[in-house]
C-alpha cells in the first residue's frame, strides 16, 4: 500500500527487491552471533540494487562508470607564442610586442584566412600560421623592392609552415577571391602608407586602392587590423611620416571614410614615457618600446 504523499515504486523495482532479498534469505546460515551484521550487509546490498533498478527504470540504461577526464585543448595563441621552433631573435621581441594580447584582441583563431601586408622577415607570419592551423591560410605580401633581401630567409619558412602563400607586389594588387579573407593585417607599415609627398596632406591614391582591395577581400564582418607607431594627434602627415609614425585620429578618419567601421582599440602597447614626437628608433632606449595604437576595423555586414 502506498503511503500518502509518496510516489509508488515501479513494479520492476518491487520485484527486484523481493527477488534479491529472497535469494539472500535462502543462502543465509542458521542464526549465529553475527546474524545482525550479516543482515546489515544484505540490507546495504539491497539498497544498491534498488538504486540501480531505479536508474534503469527511469533512463532505460544502467549507470555508467565515469571515464577519464578529457584533456583540455591547448590555447592556439599560447601554443604559437610558446612554439620552441621560433627563432630566439623573434622570441626576444615578444616582451615589447605582446603578440599573445594582439592576436587575442583581433580574434585570430584556427581555420581563418588572413592577408598580411608587409610580412617582412616573418615574425607575425609564423605566429599567424601556427594559430590558423592546417585548415587556415595566410597570404604574406612583400614588395618587390624588399623581396631580394628577404627571399632567402622567408621562402624556406613558408615552405616549412605549409599554409603560407607568398605574394610579391603592391598590396593593392592582390587578386584574391572576393570575400575570401577573415582578416587583413597591417602591422607597423601604415606610416609608409598614410603619406606621399606627391599627394601632400591627403591620403595617397595607392592607399585608397589598398583599402578598396581590403574591403573586396574581406568577408562581411571581417577585420582590418592596424597596429602603428603613434604620432601625437594634430601633427601633419609629412611630419609624422618623418618620424615613422602616424596620428591615431587621422588614421581612424582615413579608414572609416573608405567603408570601414572602428569597433575597438587596445591599450596593450601604450607607453606613457613616449612623447609621440620622435623617431622612435633613435629617441627611445630600446626597440619595441614606442607607443603603438592598436585599432580594429570591420567591413560592415551589408
Amino acid at each position: 500500500m502506498a503511503i500518502a504523499g509518496r510516489p509508488e515504486w515501479p513494479a520492476t523495482v518491487k520485484q527486484g527487491i523481493v527477488a534479491y532479498l529472497t535469494s539472500q534469505e535462502s543462502e543465509m546460515p542458521e542464526p549465529t552471533p553475527n546474524r545482525n551484521a550479516r543482515g546489515l550487509i544484505v540490507l546495504a546490498a539491497a539498497i544498491a540494487v534498488v538504486i540501480t533498478l531505479v536508474l534503469v527504470t527511469r533512463t532505460g540504461t544502467p549507470p555508467q562508470e565515469a571515464g577519464p577526464a578529457a584533456t583540455p585543448e591547448p590555447d592556439p595563441i599560447a601554443a604559437a607564442v610558446a612554439d620552441p621552433s621560433r627563432p630566439e631573435d623573434e622570441r626576444a621581441r615578444d616582451a615589447g610586442r605582446k603578440p599573445d594580447r594582439i592576436l587575442a584582441f583581433y580574434g585570430v583563431a584556427p581555420g581563418m584566412h588572413i592577408y598580411e601586408i608587409a610580412a617582412g622577415s616573418g615574425y607575425y607570419t609564423r605566429l599567424l600560421s601556427h594559430v590558423v592551423g592546417p585548415e587556415g591560410h595566410i597570404v604574406a605580401q612583400n614588395s618587390e623592392r624588399f623581396w631580394p633581401r628577404l627571399k632567402d630567409r622567408v621562402e624556406p619558412l613558408y615552405a616549412a609552415l605549409g599554409n603560407v602563400e607568398p605574394f610579391i607586389g603592391d598590396p593593392a594588387d592582390y587578386a584574391g577571391e572576393p570575400e575570401s579573407m577573415d582578416a587583413v593585417f597591417v602591422v607597423l607599415i601604415w606610416h609608409h602608407m598614410h603619406y606621399d609627398p606627391d599627394a601632400g596632406e591627403v591620403l595617397p591614391a595607392r592607399t585608397v586602392r589598398f583599402l578598396d582591395t581590403a574591403r573586396r577581400l574581406l568577408k562581411p564582418g571581417g577585420t582590418l587590423a592596424i597596429v602603428e607607431h603613434e604620432a601625437a594627434d594634430g601633427t601633419t602627415r609629412a611630419e609624422s611620416a618623418g618620424w615613422h609614425r602616424a596620428p591615431k585620429q587621422m588614421t581612424i578618419e582615413d579608414v572609416t571614410a573608405h567603408g570601414f567601421a572602428l569597433v575597438a582599440e587596445s591599450d596593450a602597447l601604450t607607453n606613457p614615457d613616449d612623447d609621440l614626437r620622435n623617431y622612435w628608433r633613435e629617441a627611445l632606449p630600446k626597440r619595441d618600446s614606442s607607443q603603438r595604437f592598436v585599432l580594429k576595423f570591420v567591413k560592415p555586414a551589408a
